[in-house]
């Protein structure tokens, strides 16, 4: 573990820092470098690399939050500025490589990551790491370092519910792997364990504050520009599940109650036959529900309203 500088009790300055960084485009490394020894004190190096960066990218990685966050693009940029612009730096990265990036999806110890909360928070970091001038990494290269963690493999068959969210959200293509057989990984989702709520509560009271409604938080996500390797937005999953108070669409749409406490996004026109990522094409339902569906006995259109056909009976409810 690398030591570092504390620097909480100066967040403010360096806060200025980031600003006048941001503000002034001719800030030279050397003037970013007087302003740390002014807020930090004196050059102290561990390994060829200065504590005071390290500090200042710690307070960087903090306020970025993750690609979901409002914060990302403004924070991460500095990073990727201070990084390339520094050797010792880029040697101390590319040294813990795909390790350093599984810390983040695990949420370990240290402040030097990104809150990855999906594959598409992955494939954006992974995306960022190479800008910054630093050794490819691929969900490979990322998914192996985490299987060689200690403790990890150990969690994973006692089929701890956090570690298990993490690995799925982040890593859709590998959950064999993780889980061999007919494992739910549908209703793992909907686990009151699941560690990124927080993260994305974090996310939606920001554009609150800024104004917004969930409404229109649901139509910032459905435009954002996205890989289209990407498969699923969990946080615009979670936003429509909010949208609806975390209530079953057709529970409230007049059939009976059946599971209100394992709630799910189902995809109308379905993902794997090229049914869209949107809010539109998601329908939020109890777990019971969910695997009716699946199974034919509620058949589900779409249109300018939602017709659900279930045992006999025509429900409507509102699209998302």
């Amino acid at each position: 573990m690398v030591k570092t500088l504390s620097w909480g009790s100066h967040a403010d300055e360096l806060q200025l820092l980031c600003d006048d960084i941001v503000d002034i485009k001719f800030l030279t490394i050397d003037d970013i470098r007087k302003r740390l020894e002014l807020i930090l004190g004196p050059e102290e190096k561990v390994h060829g690399v200065d504590l005071r960066y390290i500090a200042l990218l710690e307070f960087l990685f903090t306020k970025s939050q993750g690609p979901y966050s409002p914060y990302f693009l403004k924070y991460s940029r500095l990073i990727q500025l201070i990084v390339n612009r520094s050797g010792a730096l880029k040697n101390m990265l590319n040294n813990t490589g795909a390790h350093a990036i599984g810390n983040m999806i695990l949420n370990g110890r240290g402040k030097l990551k990104f809150t990855i909360s999906d594959f598409y928070e992955l494939g954006y970091v992974l995306d960022f790491w190479e800008s910054c001038g630093l050794e490819k990494q691929t969900p490979r290269t990322v998914f192996r370092a985490i299987l060689t963690k200690k403790g990890i493999l150990e969690r994973i068959q006692k089929k701890e519910p956090e570690i298990l969210i993490r690995l799925s959200n982040v890593f859709p293509m590998f959950e064999k792997e993780i889980m061999p057989g007919n494992f739910d990984w549908i209703s793992l989702s909907a686990s009151p364990h699941n560690p990124f709520n927080k993260y994305y509560d974090s996310i939606i009271q920001y554009h609150i504050q800024q104004g917004l409604s969930l409404e229109d938080i649901i139509q910032l996500e459905n435009f954002r520009q996205r890989n289209p390797v990407v498969k699923r937005n969990h946080f615009l999953s979670y936003l429509v599940k909010k949208h609806q108070n975390f209530q079953c669409q057709i529970c409230n749409a007049g059939d009976r109650v059946n599971d209100p406490f394992n709630i799910q996004v189902h995809h109308i026109i379905p993902l794997s036959v090229k049914g869209e990522d949107y809010s539109s094409n998601m329908l939020v339902t109890c777990g019971s529900h969910h695997k009716e569906i699946h199974g034919g006995i509620i058949k589900i259109e779409k249109g300018e309203r939602i017709t659900i056909n279930c045992d006999g009976k025509t429900f409507f409810s509102e699209p998302n």
